[in-house]
């Protein structure tokens, strides 16, 4: 089952994560995930984890599946997972502008996970 609440520990499990889009992206923390907007317009990025309470087989930080790109209400949403460790994070990056879908997809590649988990 999935231990989505852990008292013992303090800092989100979203730190695991090489999570750094750059200086334009204004950081908002949520109770379960983190959104990360441009300050400059059009991209956000989203991003949560779903946590294992027993390590499944992967270990490395590789994108899990393709990445789903799909146009919403001219809006294009690229979506996908990575799995490292006991961690599942859920990706959704959200670009207005269809040039930006290449930028999206090699950021959400680049995802690194942090193998200091304490």
């Amino acid at each position: 089952m999935f231990g989505l609440f852990n008292k013992k520990r303090k800092k989100s499990r979203l730190e695991d994560w090489q999570i750094e889009p750059g200086e334009q992206f204004k950081k908002i923390v949520l109770a379960d995930s983190v959104q990360y907007v441009d300050t400059k317009g059009g991209r956000t990025l989203y991003f949560s984890i779903l946590v294992f309470m027993e390590t499944p087989d992967r270990n490395n930080a590789s994108l899990s599946q393709e990445l789903s790109v799909k146009e919403v209400d001219k809006i294009w949403q690229i979506k996908g997972i990575k799995v490292a460790l006991d961690h599942i994070l859920i990706c959704v990056a959200s670009v207005q502008h269809q040039d930006d879908i290449e930028w999206a997809k090699a950021f959400l590649h680049s995802l690194k996970f942090n193998n200091s988990v304490d």
